[in-house]
C-alpha cells in the first residue's frame, strides 16, 4: 500500500509562514469570497502593563510590540518602513458614560462627521457637559485643552487625535503591511515623525524608522536609520 503524505503550511517561528513550494502558485484560493469589509486591519500594539492581552498570552510582556492578525509578540523593538500615514480625531463618549463610543469622527483630519451635533455627556466624577461639532474640527475647539471639560481651563481635549501610518518590515519581508496608530500620549511623538517625514526630499516608502517603546514615559520613540 502506498505511503500518503501530506504537507502543510507551518511556522518556524513569529511571523515566518513556511509554504510548501507546490502551494505558492495557488495563494488564495479558498478565500475568494472574502470581502475586504470582513477582513480585520492588521495592527501593531505596543503592549503596557495595563494592556488586556497580557492576560490572554503568557508569553507577552509590557514593552513588546503585538502583531493583532498574528497574535505573537515581534520583539521590543522594530524596524519599519511608512508607506502611508494620515491624521484623524475621534470624539469618544468618555467610557463612564453608557460604557464609552464613538460620537463623531473627521477621518481627513479636518471635517466632523456628523458636523454640527450636539452631546451630553457626563464626566468621570459625574459631571455633566455638552459637546458640539462645528463643520471642521478647528471650528468646533474640541481639539484643544480645555474644551473636556468647558468649566476646568486644565481639562484635556474633548477629541482625540490620532495618527496612522501604513508601515511594512524589511526585516520580516514576508509580513504583510500593518497599521501603527499614534494618540494620546503619543501624539507628540508622532508629531516629531510627522516633522522628519515632512523635511526629508525622499518619499516616506524610501526611509526605515527603528521603533522601541519607552516604559518610563509609556510612549513610543522612532529614530530614523539610513
Amino acid at each position: 500500500m502506498a505511503k500518503t503524505t501530506t504537507a502543510v503550511a507551518t511556522k518556524e517561528a513569529p511571523g515566518a509562514l513556511v509554504i510548501p513550494d507546490f502551494m505558492k502558485e495557488h495563494a488564495g484560493l479558498g478565500t475568494e469570497a472574502i470581502g475586504a469589509g470582513s477582513v480585520e486591519v492588521p495592527r501593531i500594539k505596543l503592549i503596557q502593563k495595563i494592556s488586556p492581552e497580557l492576560d490572554t498570552y503568557n508569553d507577552l510582556k509590557a514593552g513588546d510590540f503585538f502583531h493583532s492578525i498574528l497574535e505573537e509578540s515581534l520583539g521590543t523593538e522594530l524596524r519599519v518602513c511608512p508607506i502611508y500615514v494620515d491624521e484623524r480625531y475621534i470624539l469618544w463618549r468618555p467610557q463612564e458614560d453608557a460604557g464609552g463610543g464613538i460620537l463623531a469622527r473627521a477621518d481627513d483630519g479636518i471635517h466632523w462627521s456628523p458636523a454640527n451635533a450636539e452631546f451630553a455627556v457626563k464626566l468621570k466624577g459625574g459631571t455633566e457637559v455638552t459637546w458640539r461639532t462645528a463643520k471642521t474640527v478647528a471650528q468646533s475647539g474640541l481639539a484643544n485643552w480645555g474644551s473636556s471639560n468647558p468649566g476646568d481651563s486644565n481639562s484635556p481635549p474633548a477629541a482625540t487625535k490620532m495618527f496612522n501610518i501604513v508601515v511594512t518590515f524589511p526585516d520580516k519581508p514576508d509580513l504583510p503591511p500593518a497599521v501603527i496608530t499614534l494618540q494620546r500620549s503619543s501624539v507628540g511623538v508622532g508629531k516629531k515623525l510627522m516633522g522628519k517625514l515632512k523635511i526629508t526630499r525622499a518619499p516616506s516608502f524610501g526611509l526605515i524608522f527603528k521603533v522601541t517603546g519607552v516604559s518610563d514615559t509609556n510612549k513610543a520613540r522612532s529614530e530614523e536609520h539610513t
